[in-house]
């Protein structure tokens, strides 16, 4: 059955041309402004699913959905979703929110949303709540078109102006357009502009219906603006329908979407690493960047890079991605995307800029490949890379054979006595400091990577050349209590530490309400960013580092991680007169979080939502 959209209560004035004239059309590059029915047309099958998830009456669904599906289509035409990532070509954007849509819904079924969680709020709002998930999943990329990408439109005489998405629709002013994407675009500022959109989609009656309701109206805009803490389970809906289409586009395996498409690792990490460039997530051309460019070459951080890619494509729902970054650098190699060294994929180079300088390995990739559009390069980093030839290992046949050459005064001599000759022990008055000192002399003519060289055939000339210690006493290994009690140094150490002490003197609760720390069958639920936020205001001066010290604990891996690939899982509290949802970050080691001390049993009321 084709599903037909209603039009907007308040019309906008449409004008009568829809098409680009000929003269238009012979311009390469141009998109045609077309009519919302157009563009919704070949996405009759999503709008059907929609139809059927919300569970309305048709007029309701004519007026409270259709209008805002419409502007939609109508305000962000054909563009793209994102420049070298997901829904990166024509119509990207729209169809990538239309399957938003269509999963948050899905989603949305498993839920019992209210604030107060009673049988009789659940009923008296479900529809409320439904059409603010819609809302939220329909509008959450709507400012990309405003602030990520620069629309040029053009009227019927060739006349060019830039779009303005503040003021008007593109049919209102022009009848085709070109888009590009900004370079230096603020990653994540189309959060904070969405708001500022929403009434070119939501018609007056659909506002007044979502804002009738504080608390969910509360919820929907901090979905909107990005703020999960504060966006509770219409955020979290969010999140899991955006990443499942974006998965499914980028060919993950773990994606649920029927349409998902076999993509090669390789290329998924080539994709990957142009996102987190773009995004600026993998900084550059500066001290303490993840890389920088030089000529034709971006060097990038080995270790760094790798695992911001896996981490990035595990968020996505990627799954067979290797543990050792190796593989993946092998990877990466074997498909010509990187230059090696030698046969190796790893450089080792000096980064100079001014006033510092850092001896890094890196690998090294063609710019060309990182950014298909010359002039969409960054510019080039105007300090120094300096790549140091490769020096074999201490062990190594090179290195033995420099040290026996350096070591041969010490080998038999026809003139010496026979105690020499016979290998005695050296006397301990023997100072081997006029050999030692031989070292840089002999190594002198090389480059700077002879230091190296240096001070390893030192240690190991000393350790043949000094006599042992005789009846030294072996000093004394601190005991096990006193590691534990020792303040550790690794901000992730410390957290962990504040937890065992904290629960060991009962400053922290378990297994309680309104508790931070809860044991459940899979391990131990530690809320969030709750515990997190507790942290940081007993340990740093600003409440506001919560998320650096549970980015850093994330980063460790140590948790258990979602199906989807999400760092937080749902739980969730049950009463007797109610249901709440939760969201935890799971440890399956329980003595991570409580040491040596035996663990309660698990909490009954705290379970896992499936």
């Amino acid at each position: 059955m084709m599903l037909k959209l209603g039009w907007p209560l308040k019309a906008t004035v449409t004008p009568a041309k829809t098409q680009p004239t000929a003269s238009l059309n012979a311009v390469p590059g141009l998109v045609p402004i077309q009519s919302a029915e157009a563009l919704l047309e070949p996405h009759a099958s999503l709008l059907a699913q929609l139809d059927e998830l919300a569970g309305v009456s048709k007029h309701h669904f004519t007026h409270f959905y259709s209008i805002p599906l419409r502007n939609f289509a109508r305000f962000v035409q054909q563009l793209p979703a994102s420049e070298v990532h997901h829904h990166a070509g024509l119509g990207g954007l729209l169809t990538h929110t239309l399957e938003v849509c269509v999963t948050a819904l899905k989603i949305r079924r498993a839920y019992l949303l209210s604030e107060t969680g009673g049988a009789e709020d659940i009923a008296a709002h479900q529809d409320s709540w439904t059409y603010a998930v819609f809302l939220a999943a329909l509008c959450h990329d709507l400012a990309k078109v405003a602030v990520d990408q620069t629309v040029t439109l053009y009227a019927s005489n060739h006349q060019e102006q830039t779009w303005q998405p503040w003021q008007h629709f593109m049919d209102e002013h022009g009848l085709a357009y070109r888009s590009e994407f900004n370079p230096k675009r603020q990653y994540r500022l189309h959060e904070h502009a969405t708001p500022l959109l929403i009434h070119n989609i939501i018609p007056d009656h659909g506002m007044t219906w979502l804002s009738q309701d504080r608390i969910l109206l509360a919820r929907w805009l901090a979905s909107l603006c990005g703020d999960h803490d504060q966006a509770g389970a219409i955020g979290e809906i969010i999140r899991m329908a955006d990443s499942q289409s974006v998965a499914a586009n980028l060919g993950a395996d773990g994606s649920r979407m029927p349409t998902v498409k076999t993509i090669p690792l390789h290329e998924k990490m080539l994709t990957a690493l142009r996102h987190l460039l773009q995004e600026g997530e993998l900084p550059l051309n500066r001290n303490g960047a993840a890389g920088w460019i030089k000529d034709e070459y971006c060097w990038l951080v080995s270790k760094r890079t790798v695992d911001a890619i896996r981490e990035h494509l595990t968020q996505e729902g990627h799954t067979g991605i290797p543990a050792k970054n190796g593989r993946l650098f092998d990877l990466l190699q074997e498909h010509a995307l990187l230059v090696p060294c030698g046969d190796k994929a790893i450089w080792t180079a000096r980064i100079e800029g001014e006033g510092w300088s850092h001896q890094l390995t890196l690998i090294k990739i063609p710019v060309a490949k990182l950014w298909t559009h010359p002039e969409r390069r960054p510019e080039p980093f105007d300090g120094r890379i300096v790549p140091i030839e490769p020096v074999e290992e201490e062990g190594s046949d090179n290195m033995l054979n420099a040290l026996t050459a350096i070591t041969s005064p010490l080998q038999p001599d026809p003139l010496q006595p026979a105690r020499q000759q016979n290998h005695d022990p050296m006397p301990e008055e023997h100072d081997p400091a006029p050999l030692l000192n031989v070292l840089p002399a002999l190594t002198q003519e090389r480059d700077d990577n002879s230091a190296k060289v240096n001070v390893a055939l030192t240690r190991t000339l000393k350790s043949k050349t000094q006599p042992p210690v005789k009846d030294k006493p072996a000093k004394p290994q601190p005991s096990t209590a006193a590691k534990a009690s020792a303040e550790p140094t690794d901000p992730v150490d410390a957290f962990f530490h504040w937890l065992q002490q904290g629960i060991q003197t009962g400053t922290l609760k378990t297994n309680q309400a309104k508790a931070r720390v809860h044991v459940v069958q899979e391990g131990v639920a530690l809320m969030t960013p709750g515990i997190f936020q507790d942290y940081a205001l007993a340990n740093e001066p600003d409440s506001a580092n919560w998320a650096a010290i549970q980015k850093k604990v994330l980063k460790k891996n140590w948790h258990v991680k979602a199906t989807n690939g999400l760092n937080v899982l749902n739980y969730q509290v049950t009463g007797p007169s109610k249901t709440h949802p939760v969201n935890v970050v799971l440890f399956e080691d329980k003595t991570l979080i409580f040491g040596a001390t035996q663990p309660p049993k698990a909490n009954p009321h705290f379970l896992k939502r499936l």
